[in-house]
Parts: structure tokens; sequence; C-alpha cells
């Protein structure tokens, strides 16, 4: 196998793992949140129901009802009637002076009502989440009755009536098992709550520091989230002021499940959505999200028990929904780098599938279309735990990536930036290019016309119009030359020469080359390219020649430097100030400066910049130094 297809495996993996690991990490949460560590003795031996649909009788006529038995939970589903349960409790022996509690689950049941003859109890102990907790004598998440334990065998009943759905589950234990039952229930829930609160401050940081709407919704659906389960868990009811009388804790709880509802709905639709899943689809998911919002009308009009049976039925087509978008997203290996989502699409079908199983555990039950179990309480836990935990991965993922693409944007408008910015000085250097093109060819360019205009041109007409076709033709090298600065030096064009001879030579090609005084002293052979050597000093000797006084010496010294251990070939031109002065050493070497006195000369603003182009393509440098009395340039190239 090649390093690349290695390379691609790991990664394969390792995004693979990345897609699992939380799936474990919630299962094991799971685990601790529903598996009971503690066995109680439950005094319940058995248990029958009676479903009075009219809710209208009384306990004397329930008596003569058939009661049919049931055990462990009991599911009807959602409806209108009254649910009479009847238990038999077989008390423990040497202990029926210790009181029983009537452990009841969940804790949202409207009223619970209780009729035990034995002890005068004809239904005047009333417990349930519409009612306030100060009326209990236990108090806990759940819902509690005590009653005496006696000192044999005997009945008594329970009357219950709730507005959602009639799934419940009750138990007889003493008070040393309760209060451990309930504290094993408390640990779990706190452990979750906890968890709902750190994912939703820790999104609200995230969108604090990066505004998105994605993060938005799931910081919302969190907060919701841990506001609901506070509810539904029964903190609500067991922390409610008794001050507050206007609502009471089952109230609140029903009025947070529509939006907790569509809230999740409309986060899903968005996480769909941003992979690409099936448009009709996605319609269908965003109008669930606004059927959720319709519960409210039903639950101001009255009927609160069709809006949970909506909210039900609506939950039930979410979930199944968004297995079946998940799988209708296109495969990331088929989409372009900067268009794949965070996570894969194994990924994405494997979470909402777990989302789908863990809901369908509390979900049925709710309608009474399978038998519950031991989940059926805790499932929407395994749902709000899942749905958190890889949202949270999601998201984290998806930052990253964004991060990624947001730094790939930043660079990508720095690149056009730059070049931007590079195309604009080309600009402003053609356009530069072209006046002083324009003014420096428009003189000689009269001298020519004005001698060919002559009948009778003198020498001194030709020497001048000989000299501006010359200029002329250095403007238009000046700027060939500078075309071909980003050109590399060619190797082949390097070789020994003796700098001597290159100066002699090059001097001797001046017209004025008696102004020109050549100083060295023994030097060793130097590897260059002469031609761009020739092109530095002869531009350092026009100019001065052309800018210092007439008839002055321009004065080119050679001698060798060391510098940091290695040999250096210092080329020195120097020259008095003519009538242009001295120079200004902060412009000096940027492209088409020139003097303002400098104006009066045929030239193109290109001389010492191209010089100084050249001396670095050779390793060297081009320096400004001048004297007190003399201009000076030195050029150091490596020997």
């Amino acid at each position: 196998m090649s390093d690349t297809s290695r390379s691609a495996s790991r990664n394969q993996w390792r995004n693979t793992d990345t897609g699992y690991s939380w799936c474990r990490v919630t299962m094991v949460l799971w685990l601790l949140l529903v598996t009971p560590t503690v066995v109680a003795q439950d005094l319940i031996t058995e248990r029958a129901v009676f479903e009075d649909t009219d809710a209208a009788l009384n306990f004397q006529q329930v008596q003569t009802k058939t009661f049919t038995p049931f055990s462990d939970i009991l599911s009807r589903g959602y409806g209108r009637s009254a649910l009479w349960i009847r238990l038999r409790i077989q008390p423990e022996s040497g202990e029926e002076y210790m009181p029983v509690i009537l452990r009841v689950r969940p804790g949202y049941l409207d009223e619970v009502r209780l009729y035990d003859p034995q002890y005068q109890s004809m239904g005047t102990q009333v417990t349930g989440d519409s009612m306030p907790i100060a009326g209990d004598d236990y108090r806990s998440l759940n819902i509690n009755l005590v009653i005496p334990q006696g000192d044999r065998t005997r009945d008594v009943w329970l009357r219950i009536v709730s507005s959602s759905t009639r799934l419940f589950e009750v138990q007889a234990l003493n008070h040393r098992d309760v209060l451990q039952q309930d504290r094993v229930q408390e640990i779990p829930y706190g452990i979750f709550l906890a968890a709902i609160g750190v994912l939703a401050l820790w999104g609200a940081v995230h969108w604090i520091m990066r505004p998105d709407r994605l993060m938005l919704l799931f910081t919302v659906k969190e907060a919701v989230a841990l506001l609901f389960m506070l509810g539904y868990l029964g903190y609500a009811r067991l922390l409610w002021p008794s001050a507050v009388t206007f609502i009471q804790a089952g109230q609140y709880t029903d009025g947070l499940l529509p939006i907790y509802s569509s809230v999740g709905c409309l986060f899903d639709y968005y996480v769909l959505r941003s992979f690409r899943a099936h448009p009709k689809g996605l319609r269908v998911l965003r109008g669930l999200a606004i059927l959720f919002l319709v519960e409210y009308g039903l639950i101001g009009s009255g009927h609160p028990q069709q809006a949970f049976m909506l909210n039900g039925i609506g939950l039930l087509m979410v979930v199944s929904l968004t297995v079946l978008l998940a799988i209708s997203t296109p495969d990331s290996s088929k989409l372009a780098p900067e268009e794949r989502p965070p996570l894969s699409r194994r990924s994405l079908i494997l979470l909402y599938t777990l989302i789908f199983l863990g809901f369908m555990a509390s979900l049925l039950p709710l309608f009474g279309l399978t038998k519950a179990s031991f989940l059926v309480f805790d499932g929407f836990l395994f749902h709000g735990l899942v749905s958190g935990l890889a949202m949270l991965v999601l998201m984290m993922r998806r930052g990253r990536e964004n991060e990624r693409r947001l730094s790939a944007a930043e660079a990508a408008r720095e690149f056009a930036e730059r070049r931007a910015e590079a195309e604009q000085r080309q600009r402003q250097d053609q356009a530069q290019f072209l006046t002083m093109l324009t003014h420096e060819l428009k003189t000689p360019l009269a001298v020519v016309r004005m001698v060919l205009g002559s009948r009778a041109p003198t020498d001194q007409m030709k020497y001048e119009a000989e000299r501006s076709i010359i200029d002329m033709h250095n403007i238009i090298q000046r700027c060939m030359q500078v075309e071909q600065l980003a050109d590399p030096v060619d190797p082949d064009r390097l070789h020994a020469c003796c700098i001597v001879d290159e100066l002699t030579d090059l001097i001797h090609s001046f017209s004025q080359s008696s102004r020109i005084r050549l100083l060295t002293v023994d030097l060793p052979t130097v590897v260059t390219d002469t031609m761009l050597l020739r092109m530095i000093v002869a531009n350092l000797i026009d100019n001065a020649c052309k800018y210092g006084p007439e008839a002055s010496p321009v004065t080119l010294r050679v001698t060798p430097k060391l510098s940091n251990n290695q040999t250096w070939i210092c080329l020195r031109v120097e020259n008095r100030p003519g009538k242009t002065g001295w120079p200004d050493p902060s412009q000096l070497f940027k492209k088409f400066y020139r003097s303002p006195r400098a104006q009066q000369y045929t030239g193109s603003g290109l001389g010492l910049f191209l010089s100084t182009q050249l001396a670095q393509q050779l390793g060297g440098q081009l320096r400004y130094r001048p004297t007190d009395t003399e201009i000076g340039f030195d050029l150091w190239i490596p020997a």
C-alpha cells in the first residue's frame, strides 16, 4: 500500500473514530442514568386498574366494577377518563407502626387521590403537579402519598387524572427505602441537568465570540431543554416558591413543552439543511416546527389533552423524518472540499438513528402502543443527552471547519488585496512611465525635428541631434532593463573576470572618458555577471558625468573589503555636486524619481532604481555614501 493510501486510511479511521466516540460516551452516561443500583422491597403484591371513561363514578360505585390486573408500569395513552388503581399492600412483619410511602412516577400527573377505607382516608389526601407541594407529607421529585403500614394485608385505591399521557408506576416503600431510591434518582438527574447547563453555557459563550445562527439555535435549544427538564423531572414542583400562586409547576412545564419541541425541530431543520438533506422533507420539518406552536391555542382554549396528543404525534413524525432526511444527505466524498459538512454522512445517520431509538422507547408507550419498560421515564433524557453531546461535537467540528474556511477566506482576501495593490501600483507606474516618457522624449525629439527642418545644419546642430538620439536610446534601454529585472541571473553568464580590465574597457566607451579616473589596487579574480556589472557602473558614471559640474573629474575607486569573514569588492563612484545639487537620500532609489533641478536634463528616473535591483541580483548592494564635498555611491559585490 502506498503512503498516500495509508494516510487516507488513517484519516478515514480517525474520522470514523471521532464520529463514534460521542456515541460510546453517551451510552456509558445513559447506562449510569437508567441502571438501578438499589433494589428496594416493594410492599405491593397486586395491582389492578379500572378505567372510568366519564370520570364521574365515586368510590362506592367503583367497588362494584371489575378491575384488570397489571404489573409494574401502566400505559393507557391519552384520554379524559379517570383511572382507578387498586393496590394490595403486604406490610413488613413487626413494622406496622412504620409509615409507607406510595411513590408515583412520573411527577407530571395532574391529580392523584387516595382512598384508604381502613384508615378513613377517603379521597381527602390528594396530590399532583397541579397542586402545591406544601400539602405533601413527604416531598421529592416524584408524587408521594404517605399511608400507615398497618398490621395486615389491605387494599388501597388511587384515582388518577391527567391531561397528559396516563403512563405511570406505583411503588409502596418504607421510609428508609424511599429515601435511598430518591437519592439514587437525584444523582444522575442532577448530572444530566448540569450537562445540559454546561452545553447551553458553552453555546452562549461561543455565540458571543462568533455570532452564528446555528450556534444561537443550539444555545436556545439547550437553555429551553434545561428549563423544561426542571419541570419534567420534578425539580420545578419541589423548588416552586409558595408565594407564587398564579401559576403552578405543572402549568410551567406544560407551557414549555410546545416551545421546547418547536426549537428542537427548528434546530434539526437547520442542521440537516447544512448537510443538504432533501428539500421537500426539510419543508415538512419546518412546518412541524410551526405546528408545535399551535398547541398553545389548544391549551388556551381548554383542550390540553389534545395539545399534548398533538405534541406526541408531532414528535413521532419529527424523529422518524430526521432519520429519513439524514439518509437523504449526499455523500461528502462527492462534494467539493469547501462544501463538505463537518460530520460524515454515516455519523449523521447513526446520530439520528440513536435519537430515534431512544425517543421510541418513551414515545410509543405514551400512546399505549407498546408495553412500557424502565426506559419509558428516562428515554427523553437519552434523547436530550445524545442530541446535546452529539450536537456539541458537531458544533465543535463545525466551528473548527468555519475557522479553517475563515482563515482560507482571509488569506484569499489578503492575497486579492495584495494583488489589487500590485495592479494599482502597476497602473500608477504605467501612468507615471507614460508621463515620464512623453516628457523626456519631447525635448530630444524637438531637437531632431529642428535639425531635420534646417536647410543647412551646422556641426553643432548635428552633434545635438546625435546626442538627442543617444538620450532617447538610453531611455528606451533603461525601460527594457526594468522589464527584465524579474528574470533570474543565468548561471551560464557567471564567469571569472578581471575587474580592472572590465572597467577600463567600459570607461573607454564613454565620450567623456577623459573625465573618469580609475583608482585600483591588487584585486582578486571575481566570478560575476559582467554584463550586469557594466550596466550598474555605466549608470553611476553616466549620472556623475551628467549631473556633476562640466569638465569636473569623476573618480572610480575599486578596493577589496572584508566583512563577516567574506571578501567583497567595493566600487565607489564619486563626483562633485553640480547645478542639480545634492540628491534626496530618502527618494534616491525610487522608481521614476528625479530631483526637481534635474528636469533640465534628459533622463528616465530609472537609473538608480535599476542599478540597486541589479546589484541585488549579483548578490551585492548599492549604497549612497556622500562625503562633505562629494556625492558617492558604493557598489559591493562578492569576490
